[in-house]
């Protein structure tokens, strides 16, 4: 004989959780329908089981926080650099130095899979200010030439 413990247990929900796990069956139903794997829709759903839902709440505020101090470094990076009329106290070489390493890391993001949409896309914006910072710095040196050039020249005069 063989004994065999049954457990059940009756949790009642309320009308909103109830819609809200409604709307979850019509989700999987369509991302099964698109081809999704079983095994990585029963992933994306156990992120809203109740035991995860402060995960993903806390996963969600990390991600914002991020956008908007990114976003805030961009604003400053760009209001330095579009202010600059010289390049006193900057190295031309530290700039090409540093967007060559951000467009390295980008494009090591971009080749690894599994790499956030979050994270590739700040490292390629970042990228591509650094490759503005670039030509900013290469205009501001080259005014600051023609500007040392012209004031030597009316020394001479």
């Amino acid at each position: 004989e063989v004994e065999v413990t049954v457990e059940l247990r009756y949790l009642p929900c309320s009308l909103g959780a109830r819609r809200f796990l409604g709307l979850v069956e019509q989700v999987r139903a369509q991302m099964e329908g698109m081809g999704v794997e079983e095994k990585e829709v029963e992933q994306i759903l156990s992120l809203f089981s109740p035991d995860r839902i402060y995960e993903l709440c806390l996963f969600y505020t990390v991600a914002l926080l991020h956008i908007v101090f990114a976003s805030l470094a961009f604003k400053n990076e760009i209001g330095f650099w579009s202010e600059r009329r010289d390049m006193v106290g900057l190295s031309r070489r530290t700039v090409v130095g540093s967007a060559v390493c951000s467009v390295i890391v980008f494009l090591y993001l971009l080749d690894k899979s599994g790499t956030s949409l979050l994270v590739s896309g700040t490292a390629g914006f970042g990228a591509l200010v650094d490759l503005w910072k670039v030509v900013r710095a290469h205009r501001v040196g080259r005014a600051e030439k023609s500007s040392a050039a012209t004031r030597a020249e009316e020394r001479t005069e």
